[in-house]
């Protein structure tokens, strides 16, 4: 199994995936064992989802250069010894990269900001503080998340005080 269809297994149920509308392609790639269509498309798929930063978080801290590869996503998603490595500043660095290169979004902050603070890197760390209810809401093109009753927009200096760290 690769790192892309382990990923492509846990994340296709996850509500961003749904609201991206990428669970039916996802979910086809996990059933097809990676048969159906292009890994290249279903990595890009996987970058939207707020799982993405844990896995760079995790392959940077452990100086992997895949964020997909399958130790760096089964730490996230199960927990291995990779999640030794992980600290709040290698979250940072990890995120702060990854924004300045537009390999992720800003909306995708507000994950990073727990990951961050708190250096914890396996799902387990934000799916209890979140819930099942934290997802993505357009609204005229701004980047929200609703988490619970809260609407909170990520900020352009999100960005400026996550390079910070790295």
């Amino acid at each position: 199994m690769t790192g892309v269809l382990f990923a492509a297994t846990f994340s296709y149920g996850c509500e961003m995936a749904n609201q991206l509308g990428t669970t039916p392609k996802l979910k086809e790639y996990a059933i097809s064992g990676g048969k159906c269509c292009p890994e290249k498309e279903i990595r890009q798929a996987l970058k939207n989802l707020a799982s993405y930063l844990y896995y760079l978080a995790i392959a940077e801290a452990n100086q992997i250069d895949d964020p997909f590869d399958l130790q760096v996503v089964r730490a996230h998603w199960v927990g291995n010894k990779l999640l030794e490595n992980v600290t709040a500043k290698a979250a940072a660095t990890a995120a702060a990269k990854a924004l300045k290169s537009g390999e992720v979004e800003l909306g995708q902050i507000i994950m990073a900001r727990h990951l961050i603070k708190t250096g914890k890197a396996h799902h387990g760390s934000y799916a209890a503080q979140f819930g099942e209810d934290a997802c993505r809401v357009s609204s005229d093109g701004e980047c929200l998340w609703h988490l619970g009753q809260k609407r909170l927009r990520a900020e352009a200096d999100d960005l400026e005080k996550l390079a910070k760290y790295g």
